[in-house]
Order: structure tokens, then C-alpha cells, then sequence
């Protein structure tokens, strides 16, 4: 178990003192929210794995150009020493590869940070670009925990990130469930999701 407060961390071997966790990436708990363009696509709340609420089912609405982008949740990033690590949870919806792509856009440089795809059924990552060490996890009941690390970003620079769809011609009615989506220093997996 851990609970966090402020600097320190409780598990149940003892109180632990670290550094806070950061998301960069804000509305992280509300992708229904209109901080997140969706482009022929809705997001309707649903349970997450964590016993929440902040999950949403993205699902294409028509069989046309189809994203769901977080264009009003930019993330703003301070200058940092090391890198960073992108991460998400997700779950199957109405198939094994639908609505399963990822894409990290750096809008200051127009640089790709990362592309790819999950299978659902396998957990298989595949796609255009992959940065070396990304993961997916099983973690059961049909849910995936993806974790990309990539290059440090400049101060200033920002990211896009598209979930579920990324621009390209979908089928309408094709979904899937995705959360907790954060962007941290360093290289690790989080140990406990911080939802903005």
C-alpha cells in the first residue's frame, strides 16, 4: 500500500521520504472534459481500475477523420536533469486493435516523441516509433499499464497527446477505455497515479 503526502511516502514497512510525484499533463482524471479536442470522437466517463470515476470510454462517432487530442492541457515543462517517462493505463473495448494508438507531439519543435499501438489482447506494442524501454504491463481484468521513457524536453517546449485515435479514417462505434495518462522526470513507472 502507499499513500502520499507532500514529500513522503507511507508504505507498510515504514514512512519513506522522496520527492513528490509531478504530472505535467494536466486533466489527467477528465477526458470528457473540454480540455480534450475530440475530432469525430466522444468520451464518456467510466469506472477506472483504481475504484474511481476518471476513466473514459473513447469511442469513434463517425467512419471519418477521428482524434481525441489534449490541445487545451498542454504541458508546459521546466528545464530537468534526465529524462522523462509517459504513461498511461488502458483496456479493451469493442476490439483487440481498436482505438489502441499513442502519440506524443512536441508542438514547439513539431517533433514526434513517440507513435505506436497496443494490442489488447496480447499487450504487443507496435508502431513507428517506440523509444527504447517502453513497457506494457498487465494488470489484470483486461487493463494495460504503457510506460515510454523519452528525452529530456527544453524549458518551454510542449506536448500533445493523442489517445485512442490519431487522425486517421476509424469505423465508427470502435473504442476503448483509457486513464490516468501522466508525464514525470525520469525513467520509472509510477508507483501511484496522480490525477489531475
Amino acid at each position: 500500500m502507499l499513500l502520499k503526502v507532500g514529500q513522503f511516502q507511507w508504505r507498510r514497512s515504514g514512512l519513506a521520504a522522496s520527492a513528490p510525484r509531478v504530472n505535467l499533463i494536466g486533466a489527467s482524471g477528465n477526458i470528457t472534459n473540454a480540455n480534450w479536442n475530440k475530432a469525430n470522437a466522444t468520451a464518456v466517463g467510466t469506472a477506472d481500475r483504481d475504484g474511481g470515476n476518471n476513466a473514459a470510454v473513447l469511442q469513434a462517432a463517425a467512419s471519418t477523420f477521428t482524434s481525441v487530442i489534449s490541445s487545451g492541457a498542454i504541458a508546459p515543462v521546466p528545464t530537468v536533469t534526465g529524462s522523462h517517462a509517459f504513461s498511461v493505463i488502458a483496456k479493451q473495448g469493442t476490439g483487440a486493435t481498436d482505438a489502441n494508438k499513442l502519440i506524443l507531439l512536441n508542438t514547439v519543435t513539431s517533433s514526434i516523441i513517440l507513435n505506436f499501438s497496443i494490442n489488447f489482447s496480447s499487450g504487443v506494442i507496435s508502431g513507428a516509433l517506440i523509444p527504447p524501454g517502453t513497457t506494457s504491463t498487465d494488470l489484470g481484468g483486461g487493463w494495460w499499464l504503457i510506460v515510454a521513457p523519452f528525452a529530456s524536453l527544453t524549458a518551454g517546449e510542449r506536448i500533445n497527446t493523442y489517445l485512442a485515435f490519431s487522425g486517421a479514417t476509424e469505423t465508427a462505434g470502435e473504442n476503448a477505455i483509457w486513464y490516468g495518462h501522466m508525464l514525470e522526470v525520469g525513467k520509472t513507472a509510477p508507483e501511484a497515479r496522480v490525477v489531475t
